[in-house]
């Protein structure tokens, strides 16, 4: 019975003990197979990542650079120095020298190719230019003489001419710099050759001397493209010029600006126009000669910008052009002294043609500008007109005078056609009377319903600015209409000098005038007054406290500040 029972146990144990070991054996099959499983996805991944790291270098691979073909090799240097400036200011060889020390290879693709041989700068080397003409082979070159650091140079029996003549059909842009008579004789020759020549500038740093050289300009450049001329150059011939596309003439004499009128009559392409004539005369205008009054169409011009003072000249250009694609015209009418002061509206009439009825009539070229600046002083006038929308519409409007009643008059003539928002006027008093000053201040605020922002330095503490703007509220309520319904913000800064101008009366029309705007719910937002007292003694502090809290609750914000 015991050993039956033994038996039993033991076969129970051993039951126990193979069901144990077969569960173990299956986990451990488990385990391998995932094990397995695991080490092969790692490996698939290995290799996937491998595959993409070759399709990566295949897509992205950089090849070294004296791998690439010559061809590609020199148009990356040639990229490096790369410029954009007109004529042969652009570099030349010697500007990659440094490339060039980099290794044998790299110095004979420079070496070997044309193209960086084609800017040539010269001083008072023959054998540079020399050089630099053999090695541009066929190709057109641009050639800049300087002749400013080395002024003998080049000398009357120098081989100029014998190196440039061989290859004078391949010049394209040829600048001198240091221009003057002697190097108009000796050059004269070298152009008379130029059949390709497009781009021609003459530069002398220093005008001081007014000795004018001649310069004609032959029927051979008649296709030039470019031309630049800063310098006292007597200029014939360049009515001959048909396809300019940019024109610059600075100091030149009054006589070469008869030419300019037919000039821009026959090149219709021209794109920019930059002329200076910085006489001072006390004849104006400048007799400029008879021509049609046809009107031409310049429909390439984007700027023109004109310094003269003939005022014949400035209102024949404006007068006769039309510059549909313009973005910017600036004219500038030059006089001497206290000459423009007596001249008056006279002064920019030539400008602003006041006789026309409307905006567009006097402006009809400026049909893409947006902004507006007049500037006058003692010595000059100028208007300035840029923008990029297709229909005028003036926002903005500079006033600088000697004299603020002088501009003041004029530009009365064209607001109402323009919804100006801002007007900044910087002039000084005069010795005007109140009763002539008075009713341009209020035609300028009938004249301005779309104004914002007023800034006035030098004439805004002057009662009859702020009588000016009271009388035409007063008179818009009595037609049932607001002056001036949006403007929110004046700013003023000015200088009181002597009686009449007394800060007391001057505060006394501003409130006047703000407190009845305030009661047709015309309220500023923003008030700057900045003015220097010079009758201010210790007395006036406390009036200057009044005035500022009176002020103050009349208008948004307030920065009141007088000084001695």
């Amino acid at each position: 019975m015991a050993l039956r029972n033994t038996s039993t146990a033991v076969e129970l144990a051993g039951a126990v003990f193979n069901e144990d070991f077969s569960k173990s054996h299956a986990e451990s099959l488990a385990a391998r197979s995932r094990n397995e499983r695991i080490t092969a996805i790692l490996a698939r991944q290995r290799r996937l990542e491998q595959e993409l790291a070759e399709v990566k270098r295949l897509l992205n691979g950089e090849a070294l650079v004296n791998t690439l073909p010559e061809e590609l090799l020199a148009e990356v240097f040639y990229y490096i120095g790369r410029y954009s400036t007109p004529m042969a200011e652009g570099p030349d060889a010697r500007d990659w020298s440094v490339v060039r020390l980099v290794c044998h290879h790299w110095d004979t693709v420079i070496y070997t190719t044309p193209r960086f041989w084609r800017r040539i700068r010269v001083q008072r080397s023959m054998r540079w230019l020399a050089l630099c003409l053999s090695r541009s082979h066929n190709a057109t070159v641009s050639i800049s003489y300087n002749f400013r650091t080395y002024p003998t140079f080049p000398s009357p029996d120098c081989h100029l001419s014998e190196v440039l003549i061989p290859h004078i059909a391949r010049v394209y842009a040829l600048q001198i710099l240091g221009f003057d008579a002697h190097r108009a004789r000796l050059t004269s020759n070298l152009w008379q050759s130029m059949p390709s020549l497009r781009e021609l500038s003459l530069r002398r740093e220093s005008i001081g001397t007014k000795v004018t050289s001649l310069c004609i300009l032959p029927a051979t450049l008649s296709r030039l493209q470019v031309l630049s001329i800063c310098c006292p150059v007597d200029i014939q011939g360049i009515d001959q010029c048909r396809e300019l596309r940019k024109l610059t003439l600075q100091h030149i004499p009054a006589s070469s600006l008869d030419s300019l009128i037919v000039l821009l009559s026959t090149n219709r392409s021209i794109r920019e126009v930059d002329v200076r004539d910085d006489k001072r005369s006390d004849e104006m205008p400048i007799t400029m000669p008879a021509h049609t009054d046809d009107t031409v169409i310049l429909p390439e011009l984007r700027i023109l910008r004109l310094v003269t003072s003939s005022r014949t000249l400035a209102s024949a250009i404006l007068r006769r052009y039309r510059f549909p694609a313009a973005t910017e015209i600036k004219i500038t009418l030059k006089a001497r002294g206290l000459r423009l002061r007596a001249s008056g509206a006279q002064f920019l009439h030539a400008i602003l043609l006041p006789e026309m009825l409307s905006f567009d009539m006097i402006f009809p070229m400026f049909r893409r500008t947006t902004d507006l600046v007049l500037f006058c002083d003692h010595d000059d006038a100028s208007l300035l007109a840029t923008g990029t929308g297709y229909r005028m519409s003036i926002a903005i409007v500079d006033i600088g005078s000697a004299v603020s009643q002088v501009p003041l008059a004029d530009i009365l003539k064209m607001l109402p056609a323009a919804p100006v928002s801002t007007v900044s006027i910087d002039a000084s008093f005069a010795d005007y009377p109140h009763d002539l000053y008075q009713p341009l201040w209020e035609a300028f605020f009938a004249a301005t319903p779309h104004l914002e922002t007023l800034a006035l330095t030098g004439c805004g503490a002057d009662e009859c600015v702020w009588n000016g703007l009271l009388n035409t509220s007063i008179a818009a309520r009595n037609m049932a209409n607001q002056c001036c319904p949006r403007l929110h913000t004046v700013s003023v800064d000015d200088e009181l000098i002597s009686p009449p101008y007394l800060l007391r009366d001057v505060v006394s029309s501003m409130i006047e005038a703000l407190r009845y705007r305030n009661e047709r719910g015309l309220r500023l937002a923003r008030l700057e007054f900045q003015v220097q007292d010079e009758d201010r003694d210790s007395n006036g502090a406390e009036a200057e406290k009044q005035y500022s809290q009176v002020l103050g609750g009349l208008v948004g914000g307030l920065s009141f500040f007088v000084f001695k």
